[in-house]
C-alpha cells in the first residue's frame, strides 16, 4: 500500500497538494501541521511512500522536521519551500528532494514521480538488505555450532563444517536447524 503524508501549517495548502495528490497511485493520505505530529506518524506508520513537508510551519521547525523524516523513515521526502538553494543545501545532500515554491503542477507531479521510483528502488534495498542479513545470522549460527563441536568433540574446523553438511544431508535439514540442533545440545551442558 502507497500512502502520503502532508506536512503543513496551511489548511489551504494541504487541500492543494491533497488535490494535486489523488493523481497519483496513493491509498491514503494523512496529514499533519507540525513536527510533532510528523514524528508521530513516521513512528506508527512504517509504510509511508511520501512525505511532503511544505515550509514554513507554524513552530518554524521545519528544517528539522525534514532531517528527522530523513532519518526515520524510508519515505521519501519533498520539501515545498521559498528558500534558496544555499540555504538548503544539507536538506539535499541528506537525500530530500527539495522543489521551490512557486512550482508548477508538471514540476509537482514529476516530484511525485521521482518519488515513487525512489520508493521501488528502496524496496528493493531493503529486501536484499534482509536477505544478507538472514544469510549472516545463519553464518554466526553454523560457526557457533562448529565452535561447540571444536570445543567439546574435538574436532578441526574441517570436520565439524563437514559433520554438519552430512548431519544436514542425512537428516533433510538446512544447515541452520542443523546448527540450531547442534547448540541445543551443548550449550545447555554445562
Amino acid at each position: 500500500m502507497r500512502s502520503a503524508l502532508i506536512v503543513s501549517s496551511s489548511t489551504k495548502s494541504v487541500e492543494s497538494i491533497r488535490e494535486l495528490l489523488e493523481k497519483h497511485p496513493f491509498d491514503y493520505i494523512l496529514t499533519a501541521d507540525n513536527s510533532k505530529d510528523m514524528q508521530k506518524h513516521c513512528t506508527l506508520r512504517k509504510d509511508l511512500s511520501c512525505i511532503i513537508i511544505n515550509a514554513p510551519l507554524m513552530d518554524g521547525s521545519e528544517r528539522d522536521a525534514a532531517l528527522l523524516a530523513a532519518s526515520s523513515s524510508h519515505a521519501a521526502i519533498i520539501y515545498l519551500t521559498k528558500e534558496s538553494e544555499e540555504s538548503t543545501r544539507k536538506l539535499f545532500t541528506e537525500g530530500i528532494y527539495i522543489l521551490p515554491k512557486p512550482f508548477t503542477k508538471g514540476a509537482f507531479h514529476a516530484a511525485i514521480q521521482y518519488c515513487l521510483a525512489l520508493e521501488k528502488r528502496m524496496a528493493f534495498l531493503l529486501e536484499e538488505n534482509n536477505q544478507l542479513r538472514n544469510e549472516l545470522d545463519a553464518i554466526k549460527l553454523i560457526s557457533r555450532a562448529k565452535f561447540m563441536l571444536m570445543q567439546y568433540l574435538n574436532m578441526t574446523e574441517p570436520q565439524a563444517h563437514r559433520y554438519i553438511e552430512k548431519q544436514s544431508m542425512d537428516l533433510h535439514q538446512t544447515k541452520t536447524e542443523t546448527a540450531l540442533n547442534i547448540l541445543n545440545t551443548y550449550e545447555n551442558r554445562f
